[in-house]
This record gives structure tokens, C-alpha cells and sequence, in this order.
């Protein structure tokens, strides 16, 4: 017979670290949607891509990405 003295302790997750987890997953989500993680996406698909070539700098990629934003027509009618 066993008791339950005897049987296997239920693991549960702590509410803190749930809260934790889902508000970092949020500003994970946030960071997407606005664009600020922009530099972090390109340093990964630049190693994955281009192994043997040097990256740009954060500022340079910043300077890259303004250019090419506002060089080209950007109006509606």
C-alpha cells in the first residue's frame, strides 16, 4: 500500500517565476513589434549567414537602417 507519505512530491511552478516568465516573454514580444531588437536579429543572422565577415557596428547599423528608411519616397498619394 502506498501513502502518501510514500508517493512521488507534485512539482508546481512558482507563481513568481510563472509572472517571471510571462513578463519576459512579453518584452520579448514588445521588442519585436517596435523594432528595438533590430540589431540583436541582425548579429544573429549575420553569424549564421556570413561567418567570416566582421559585423557592423551598433552605431553603424543604426546609420544603415536610417538611410534606408528615409531615402526613398515616402509619402501616400
Amino acid at each position: 500500500m502506498i501513502t502518501e507519505c510514500d508517493a512521488a512530491p507534485r512539482v508546481r511552478p512558482r507563481l513568481g517565476s510563472t509572472i517571471v516568465a510571462s513578463l519576459r516573454a512579453l518584452w520579448r514580444g514588445l521588442r519585436a513589434v517596435t523594432g528595438d531588437d533590430a540589431y540583436e536579429r541582425y548579429i544573429e543572422h549575420h553569424g549564421a549567414r556570413h561567418p567570416g565577415a566582421p559585423p557592423l557596428s551598433r552605431r553603424a547599423f543604426y546609420e544603415a537602417e536610417q538611410k534606408r528608411q528615409w531615402s526613398r519616397i515616402n509619402r501616400c498619394c
